[in-house]
């Protein structure tokens, strides 16, 4: 190890790490057919790979997909495109890396579900007045599930309303 090395890493450690913003929110963005979405980080249990589903008996709701297995535990398998009335994927994505679809693990109190996803970035740090308002058109709809939405390279991302989010999900299994 080189002492120019060395005194590089020394000051890198030394240096004060930014202060976190109050007033901010972590997201977790995914790609949903088209759509570019964020839930609450906080509601995020696991980000995995895509699993089988294994489908139930006598189910007609297009809502559930059946049951995957996460880590040991079956969980419900929701379909949040059915939920959100998103349409499959009609844009032909070619970028600088490969695509993989996965799956998420999200669970508030003692709600939990998974759901499949298009792609997933990761999460993204913004400021709470970097959320602007749902659009009027959206918002008044009555199937909105948009608390506000981000702008981030260049695509605006529809921020989940995740209390409403994990309502929907629980009214729709009853």
């Amino acid at each position: 190890m080189t002492a120019d090395y060395r005194e590089e890493w020394t000051e890198r450690l030394a240096s004060a790490r930014p202060t976190r913003q109050s007033g901010s929110g972590a997201l977790l963005l995914f790609r949903l057919g088209d759509e570019w979405l964020g839930l609450d980080c906080r509601h995020v249990q696991e980000v995995s790979e895509m699993r089988s589903i294994h489908s139930l008996p006598h189910r007609t709701n297009s809502l559930v997909k059946g049951i995957v297995n996460i880590r040991g535990e079956l969980k419900l398998c929701v379909s949040i495109g059915s939920l959100l009335q998103l349409e499959k994927s009609e844009e032909d994505y070619r970028v600088d890396h490969e695509i993989h679809q996965r799956m998420i693990h999200i669970l508030k109190d003692d709600q939990s579900f998974v759901f499949p996803v298009s792609e997933v970035h990761g999460i993204h740090h913004y400021p709470e007045n970097a959320l602007k308002p749902a659009p009027a058109t959206l918002s008044k709809s009555g199937q909105s599930f948009t608390a506000g939405v981000l702008s981030w390279k260049q695509r605006h991302i529809g921020v989940l309303d995740h209390e409403l989010l994990f309502y929907a999900l629980a009214k729709g299994l009853e």
